[in-house]
């Protein structure tokens, strides 16, 4: 029996994870991006595994988050054994400084089975929330990408989607920038903060969102933890480099990184540990994030077509939510 054809539009980490969890199901998979697999906003993460300040979110956004660890400690290992490449999953911790309202925070732990403790950190009261994960987004691409080698997953770069042919509601065919067509059975977008380009009426709801990040080198300085404060996060990588940020800049897609932000985001790791000072930043980037309204994305059919589905718009926490909105959209193609 022929395998049915899926395509998916979008090649972050949202759109491999998809393309990976329909490739297990039976489906002969291809993925396009209009630049490089990960190109975007999936390696300028920092792939802390959990919703900083879930207690402020909607439930929903825990909902699509929680599981997140246990797929990428499981995954991980199955990608460092096929591919040699190790995305560097481990667990951190997350020390919480200064936290603005205890009580609630305590609650929401209760209720959610998250282990803390109260510490002092530099002399301030802080959380210490003990089972907090990462994992380093640029590996796990890197990672990743071997690995959907190895799945047999067709891929096409630098190829922009630019429109759809559709029979009955039903779409046949996607056609590229460049003249190609993809024909397929099934069809998701999953473009990140691009999404918009293709469908004009989701502008207001999913839009580009730009986070800068820094990265100081390896040293003597043994920090262990995430560190987060006030909307700030330190993230000590395996190598001994430490990654900080990140912004929140409503610009469009403008690539043009500030000197103001990157100064502001090293006076803000500074504060939270003095040692930096005198470590010069070894490199700063930007990613685009695809915001939308209260961190929420949209996972489901497009409109009246049988056959056209959605996984857009996971704002701060694409890396996180991408294995269960891939297990749901997949499901629902399924169903």
């Amino acid at each position: 029996m022929k395998s049915k054809r899926a395509v998916i539009i979008g090649g972050g980490l949202v759109g491999c994870l998809t393309a990976v969890e329909m490739q297990h199901k039976g489906f002969d998979v291809t993925i396009i991006d209009q630049f490089e697999l990960g190109s975007g906003s999936s390696v300028a993460a920092g792939g802390i595994l959990f919703p900083l300040m879930p207690w402020d979110y909607d439930e929903k956004v825990y909902d699509l988050c929680k599981s997140a660890a246990n797929y990428y400690k499981y995954f991980s290992a199955v990608l460092l054994k096929e591919t040699g490449i190790d995305p560097e999953y481990h667990e951190s911790g997350l020390i919480m400084i200064n936290p603005v309202d205890n009580q609630k925070i305590f609650n929401w732990c209760d209720q959610h089975d998250v282990d803390l403790k109260k510490i002092t950190f530099n002399g301030s009261p802080s959380i210490e929330l003990r089972n907090v994960s990462q994992i380093r987004p640029t590996q796990l691409m890197r990672s990743l990408k071997v690995y959907m080698q190895h799945l047999n997953i067709k891929v096409h770069v630098n190829s922009e989607i630019i429109d759809f042919n559709a029979e009955r509601e039903e779409v046949t065919e996607c056609l590229s920038s460049d003249g190609k067509k993809f024909i397929g059975e099934k069809f998701i977008i999953t473009s990140g903060a691009w999404a918009a380009n293709l469908l004009k009426e989701y502008k207001e709801k999913i839009y580009p969102i730009r986070g800068q990040m820094i990265q100081f080198p390896k040293s003597n300085l043994e920090l262990k933890k995430i560190m987060y404060h006030d909307g700030f996060y330190m993230i000590p990588r395996m190598d001994g480099t430490i990654v900080a940020g990140s912004t929140l800049e409503d610009v469009g897609f403008s690539i043009k990184e500030t000197e103001g932000s990157i100064d502001d985001l090293k006076n803000k790791a500074e504060h939270i540990y003095p040692e930096l000072i005198d470590v010069k930043i070894e490199k700063s980037w930007h990613g685009f994030r695809p915001g939308t309204h209260n961190n929420i994305p949209i996972i489901g059919k497009y409109k009246d077509y049988k056959n056209l589905y959605l996984n857009v718009g996971h704002h701060r926490y694409g890396v996180t939510m991408a294995p269960k909105s891939a297990e749901i959209i997949t499901s629902l193609i399924m169903s």
